[in-house]
This record gives C-alpha cells, structure tokens and sequence, in this order.
C-alpha cells in the first residue's frame, strides 16, 4: 500500500506512528460539569469537533470511535496535516457539523451532524504549524549535493546512493562512470540526482546480490522518508508534538478565519465529554 494513497481517508501510516508512539491511548471522558471545571481551573485549552456524516448511526460511529476506541482509532486527513481536526471558535464546529466542508467531503448539506465539547491539557506539547514546516524543510536538507548538510535526509539519501554505486564499480568497473558534474560514480537508477551514461535496465549490476542488497536498503530508507514526510500531522507525530496549533487557519484558501485550529495527534492529551 501506498503511504499517500489518496483514496485511503484513514491514514495508515498516521495509524502506525500514533502507534508506536503511545498516543494510541483513549482520551479522559468527563462529563459538563467537569469538562467546566478542567477549563476554568485548571487551565485546559477548550476545543470543538464539528462531525457531520449522512446518518445519525454514523456520527455515532465517529464519536464513539473517539472516545473508545483503543484497538485502531480512526486516523483522519486534512490540509494542515492528518489527525483529528478541531476548532476554539464553537460555530466553525457547528458549520463543519452541517455542511460539508473538510478534506474529500465534496459539497453539500450533512444528514446529521455532532459538536464534540474537547479541551486540550495545559502541558501538551505543541507546535504552530509554519514552525513545523520549516522543521520539515530544515530535516530533509538541500538536494544539491554540494549543500546536502551530514544528517539530513538527502545527505543520507546520498550516503545510500554512493554506497551502491561504489559497490557496482567494484563489480563492474568498466561499465560503472564517474559523473562530471558531481564527481560521484554513476550506477543510475539509485542516484537522486540523476545520473549520466545510466546502464542499461537489464544489465547485470541490477541483479547481482551486492548490488540488490544495497538498492534494497535505498528503497527501505525512501519508503521510511515517505511514511514520515509525506504528511506534516505524520512528521509531528513521529516528533512527539500532541497536537499541531494553525492561528487564523485558511481551509478554503479565500479568506483567513479568526479561528485557533489544532490537529489532535495524541488523544490521551485531551478530555472529550462524552
């Protein structure tokens, strides 16, 4: 399966993260009364989930996999990144809640529809959301080797890529080149920067067991790289952010709202009345 199969509303890989990183946990169920006293007292940040669905069985579906659900909570996609979208302003909830309006919704009127009364932990670690961006820009690094910085994930890439290029220079020294324009010995397929004097598809490098180990291991990395930097709710996750903050979102891309969005990665940092 692919990562980013954009067919796949619930995200797999965000499954897999959310997972691993304990936040798989079921959020603090409370009741008005108490949900109140969390916010006035003790500093919890209040928040909104509009859900709307073409039956009332459905938005049930969708509360109770919320508040329940600890076997494999439902992973959600949207704009800002994937998880569980709310909102501080109650009326945003309330229009998410009747018309259709999040990510692969289309257009239109819900049959039902659900506000969640949530509220996020004083302590829980978050980051706006064009911080985690550059976070994700900084990390990946430049594509030209020349300034592809040690640690990032391109100078890895690199590091991978000329691990199999040498080994097929080894084996096949009259066939394999060094590259004029960077000086990196050329095997092809396995070069990010694009190589010249590619071989040829079926020629034997790609097959010798040296040379399919070290793809393997480029292939393992990339499909690591994807499941983690393909989606920014992903990468926070995987960073141990609970939820991603977006101040004055824009989900419509025409105008800015007063709104304080967080994408929720980490249900046991919130408490939902339920």
């Amino acid at each position: 399966m692919s990562w980013n199969d954009s067919k796949v509303t619930n995200d797999p890989a965000m499954r897999q993260i959310v997972k691993e990183q304990g936040f798989d946990g079921l959020p603090r169920v409370v009741d008005a009364d108490e949900m109140a006293r969390l916010i006035e007292q003790e500093g919890w940040q209040p928040l909104y989930r509009g859900i709307g669905a073409d039956s009332r069985k459905q938005v049930t579906a969708y509360v109770d996999d919320f508040l329940k659900n600890d076997v494999d909570p439902y992973a959600g996609q949207g704009v800002y990144g994937n998880g569980t979208y709310a909102t501080n302003v109650r009326s945003t909830a309330v229009e998410f809640a009747e018309n259709k309006l999040g990510t692969g919704q289309g257009t239109g009127k819900w049959a039902e529809g659900e506000v969640m009364d949530m509220a996020l932990h004083p302590k829980a670690r978050t980051i706006e959301y064009d911080d985690l961006v550059e976070q994700m820009k900084a990390r990946r690094g430049h594509y030209n080797v020349h300034e592809a910085k040690p640690g990032t994930i391109n100078a890895q890439r690199l590091e991978l890529s000329d691990e199999a290029n040498s080994i097929a220079k080894r084996l096949f020294p009259d066939d394999v080149t060094t590259n004029p324009y960077t000086g990196r010995v050329n095997l092809g397929v396995s070069d990010p920067l694009g190589s010249v004097n590619r071989l040829p598809v079926d020629h034997p490098a790609y097959s010798h067991p040296d040379v399919v180990a070290a793809l393997d291991k480029i292939k393992t990395f990339e499909d690591q790289v994807v499941m983690l930097h393909g989606d920014v709710g992903r990468y926070a996750a995987s960073r141990g952010y609970d939820a991603i903050t977006i101040t004055r979102p824009n989900p419509s891309m025409t105008e800015a709202l007063d709104d304080i969005y967080h994408v929720v990665l980490n249900r046991t940092a919130v408490a939902a009345v339920g």
